[in-house]
């Protein structure tokens, strides 16, 4: 293996390793981050087909019928046109793995349904309000946070004054209330 290799091979694992996190932020199931990384990958090699394109263009105007550089133009156009085509059977690829693995869902970037939904800031004070009344422990699914919040707005004031009043129902609010804050992926 020569040098050029090996440093490819280095730079490839160090940027999959720095942007993986980035790549599947808001999946929370392997169908979730393999649709996450599929998207996130068809919109880079896009980029650079295009570019291989545009490269290719510029080669061929600039090779003045020299063989050699028309014979580079047209390695670089059949490039575009292998990242086209990549690109194109991502999807199956993505079916692939997904089969593979037993996964479930689709193969896209909001195939999870807790990324998918999105909160109000104001329906998770109200989940937090109905967390420190039951007695139940913060969420960071949306869904469930959305039903808590429900039920606590569907409470009459009086119900909600006779929680409210009770020991340390405050301190229990603003502890829900943080976490699901730092722990909710999809806040409006």
């Amino acid at each position: 293996m020569n040098k050029k290799t090996l440093y490819s091979l280095v730079l490839v694992t160090m940027l999959v390793l720095v942007f993986f996190p980035f790549l599947t932020r808001g999946a929370d199931s392997i169908g979730g981050i393999v649709g996450t990384i599929k998207t996130n990958l068809q919109g880079i090699g896009a980029g650079v087909a295009t570019i291989a394109f545009v490269v290719a263009g510029i080669m061929f105007l600039t090779a003045t019928a020299n063989p050699s550089r028309i014979t580079i133009a047209k390695g670089a156009l059949v490039a575009g046109v292998i990242g086209i085509v990549i690109i194109l059977l991502a999807d199956g690829a993505c079916q692939f793995v997904k089969t593979f693995t037993g996964a479930s869902g689709s193969c896209t970037a909001d195939s999870s349904s807790s990324s998918s939904t999105a909160v109000d800031r104001d329906k998770i004070g109200s989940a937090a309000s109905y967390q420190a009344m039951t007695g139940t422990g913060p969420t960071s699914d949306p869904a469930t946070i959305l039903n808590q919040a429900s039920q606590w707005d569907g409470m009459s004031d009086p119900q909600r004054s006779s929680a409210a009043s009770s020991s340390g129902f405050q301190s229990s609010v603003s502890q829900n209330y943080d976490y699901m804050m730092s722990n909710v992926s999809n806040i409006k």
